[in-house]
């Protein structure tokens, strides 16, 4: 089915607007509606797109009551109708209010952890971060504690519809936050406990380990718990399922060698990296610790969470149920039968390329 020309109802996912804006283009589509995932709140699309770019085609957010009328609408309608999306936005100056406040800490100050909370809910978040701000302070001065990283506790301003305060820090503060924020803490995440005792993790899978050890155990681990040897061994057995099913379809339009290649030695650089750490701690220098930490955590995000500059492709995620790249397997019935494989092309691409950047990160410290 041919989506040239046409006007789009996609519901949001784990793609962002951005890339799907860019698969619109791509496909020569007219317009694109976006069924929000709540039911009646409507989130802020100029939270999601830049502002200063111009696109060749209206973006508008639909809340999931409207959606639903639309489609029962068109559902008893001649399929064969004509549609006007028309789209007007007004820019306005807004003035924001975040309060930021900080513990200075004492190896790594540069580095510090985001604690925060937005202004929408103040017996639920806020209270949260006044006490453990307080508290923080207390230690430090009764005890003269100082943590090994810089603490940030902020309160966002909230405008009554979006997390307006956090989005528009994280578009200030974009170098800072990716090179020197080890990890946010969302306080807003407490309310949906309802009261139960059990502790609901979301995040990565580094993260829920990090946190679940460390309730477990209380103890202050040097080096964060990510194996990196099983995650690479992972990598490549699932870049070998997957090429061993394109070699199946008889495709001889695909080259996969450029790939087995940099998965073998994707796999070898975790090894080398695994036996590396403990001769790098035994220098006794603090900052190894610091060097080891960041090169784990570039990994995860590598593999986890694509560069917004590359298409949106996750190894990990995409082959964690079947132990293969499901995407290219959906997608090579139809290349075949088509004789296309543009799209697997693409997919290889971005998969060659999360190699490559695996590999430099491993190899650089």
């Amino acid at each position: 089915m041919s989506l040239q020309g046409k006007v789009l109802m996609i519901r949001q996912g784990e793609v962002s607007i951005k890339e799907k804006i860019r698969n619109g283009i791509t496909f020569g589509v007219r317009g694109i509606l976006i069924q929000n995932a709540e039911e009646e709140k409507m989130s802020d699309i100029t939270d999601c797109l830049d502002t200063s770019q111009q696109y060749p085609f209206p973006v508008q957010m639909l809340s999931r009551n409207i959606s639903e009328q639309l489609l029962m609408y068109y559902s008893t309608q001649n399929r064969n109708i004509s549609v006007r999306l028309v789209s007007n936005y007004i820019q306005i100056t807004q003035s924001v209010k975040n309060v930021v406040g900080s513990i200075t800490g004492d190896l790594e100050r540069d580095r510090f952890i985001l604690i925060g909370a937005s202004r929408s809910h103040l017996q639920v978040g806020t209270s949260y971060l006044l006490e453990l701000a307080r508290s923080f302070k207390d230690m430090q001065r009764g005890n003269g504690w100082t943590p090994w990283r810089s603490v940030k506790f902020c309160s966002w301003d909230h405008d009554g519809i979006s997390d307006l305060g956090f989005s528009q820090y994280l578009k200030m503060q974009t170098m800072s936050t990716q090179s020197s924020a080890v990890a946010y803490i969302d306080l807003d995440l407490g309310q949906i406990n309802n009261g139960s005792h059990w502790l609901h993790l979301a995040g990565s899978s580094m993260f829920s380990d990090l946190v679940t050890s460390v309730v477990k155990e209380t103890l202050d681990e040097e080096l964060l718990p990510f194996n990196i040897t099983f995650f690479t061994s992972k990598v490549y057995n699932a870049i070998i399922r997957t090429v061993l099913l394109i070699k199946e379809s008889s495709s001889k339009l695909l080259s996969t060698d450029s790939i087995l290649e940099q998965a073998s030695e994707l796999k070898n650089a975790g090894k080398t990296f695994t036996e590396y750490i403990p001769q790098l701690l035994k220098s006794k220098d603090r900052l190894a610790v610091r060097r080891i930490n960041d090169a784990i955590m570039k990994l995860q995000r590598i593999l986890l969470m694509p560069n917004k500059y590359r298409s949106h492709y996750s190894i990990l995620k995409d082959s964690k149920t079947e132990g293969l790249s499901s995407s290219i397997k959906n997608l090579l019935p139809l290349a075949t039968v088509n004789n296309d494989y543009s799209q697997i092309q693409c997919l290889l691409k971005s998969i060659g390329q999360i190699l490559h950047e695996a590999i430099f990160c491993l190899q650089s410290i």
